[in-house]
């Protein structure tokens, strides 16, 4: 069966350390950003979504890069927003967390 101009998205997961030093957090940037743009000149016309909890760290350094690419993303959270946010050690980064769902960038996936 053939649907015209429907075109399955890619779905990719990313976990990461939560603790990251500066020359890790810039190699990094670096090396997902260019990692994402291989994944998008391969296949130019699929829609890209990312799985993320958007952890501090790494988790929300990817899903960064992902939004500033036009990539789509969910974040299956292990708890609810506000709790998980008091797990976070770094105040910037839990505000980032809950903006992104709030402002509807993220969009929150919860087990049922």
């Amino acid at each position: 069966m053939s649907l015209p101009g429907l075109r399955a998205p890619v779905f990719v997961g990313v976990t990461g350390h939560r603790f990251l030093d500066d020359a890790s957090r810039l190699q990094l940037q670096q090396d997902v950003r260019a990692t994402m743009k291989a994944l998008q000149a391969r296949l130019p016309h699929t829609p890209f979504v990312l799985l993320s909890a958007l952890a501090e760290g790494a988790d929300l350094l990817v899903a960064e890069a992902a939004l500033d690419l036009g990539w789509s993303l969910l974040a299956p959270l292990p708890m609810a927003p506000a709790r998980y946010a008091e797990t976070f050690e770094s105040d910037e980064a839990a505000a980032r967390m809950l903006e992104l769902l709030a402002d509807g960038i993220a969009h929150e996936v919860q087990p049922g």
